[in-house]
């Protein structure tokens, strides 16, 4: 599970995306693995899966704006204005699905009929297009509906935000994608830090299984959240490295492998 937080940590750090694709992967397995004969229901191990993917999201996503903020290449103003709306969503959808069953079939065909159109803008955008280092030419209101859709998805499927995030600053905004994937990283950490303090303290959802707060299991986390704190660091300083051209295809990549494995679950 370490080397595998490791490889979270990474990606996160190089394309801004909180690592969440490999961590769901990771807690879905485990968790039917050690927890599927004490009498959790399907829905409380996807709860458990979101809610721990989205803690060690966390510790992914700070220590990139760490290494962002080192190479001078972070700024807490142009990211507050999306994480709020963010983390207000997230907290609230995760309260909601205390009180319901949650399947997570209609919400994947639905994720991902959104996700095409945003892969697709990625995949069409020219290699020479310039871009610009700041955010101040976006309305207000386009920062509160993508916090709002981004910490939404972030609820209902562990991932975070960087898949919204991302092609909507560099492709439909036209912000360069280093300075999009800083911005991102810090409103993954707002919102994953967030939904952690409010599982931890107020969500009492499993309380069966020891060392569990909310829908959180601290000993089943530990050793990812480990291999994310080596990696992170790495992704950043790859990011720097790499041109814009190549980080978005990086991304798309991802969103393939997100596409196939959301497909592959739910046929």
């Amino acid at each position: 599970m370490v080397s595998a937080g490791m490889l979270g940590g990474f990606l996160a750090g190089l394309l801004g995306i909180g690592g969440g694709i490999i961590y769901i992967f990771i807690f879905t397995e485990f968790i039917v693995r050690l927890y599927g004969d004490i009498g959790l229901t399907e829905s409380d191990m996807v709860k458990m899966t979101i809610a721990n993917t989205i803690f060690t999201t966390t510790f992914a996503s700070l220590s990139g704006v760490i290494k962002h903020y080192r190479m001078d290449n972070f700024d807490i103003k142009t990211v507050l204005p999306i994480a709020i709306p963010a983390s207000i969503a997230c907290i609230l959808v995760t309260y909601l699905l205390t009180f319901i069953t949650y399947s997570k079939t209609t919400f994947s065909i639905l994720f991902v009929i959104l996700l095409f159109p945003l892969i697709y803008r990625m995949l069409t955008t020219k290699k020479e297009e310039k871009k610009i280092s700041g955010i101040h030419h976006i309305k207000k209101k386009y920062f509160i509906l993508v916090g709002i859709f981004s910490g939404s998805m972030t609820a209902l499927s562990g991932l975070g935000g960087g898949f919204a995030i991302v092609p909507f600053l560099n492709n439909l905004f036209k912000v360069e994608i280093h300075k999009v994937v800083s911005i991102s990283l810090g409103v993954i950490f707002c919102v994953a830090f967030s939904n952690t303090i409010f599982q931890l303290f107020f969500n009492n959802t499993i309380n069966n299984i020891p060392y569990t707060y909310g829908s959180i299991n601290i000993l089943l986390s530990f050793p990812v959240i480990i291999g994310v704190l080596l990696a992170a660091p790495l992704g950043v300083m790859a990011s720097k490295k790499l041109s814009p051209y190549t980080i978005r295809m990086l991304f798309v990549g991802f969103c393939m492998l997100l596409i196939i494995k959301i497909l592959y679950n739910v046929i």
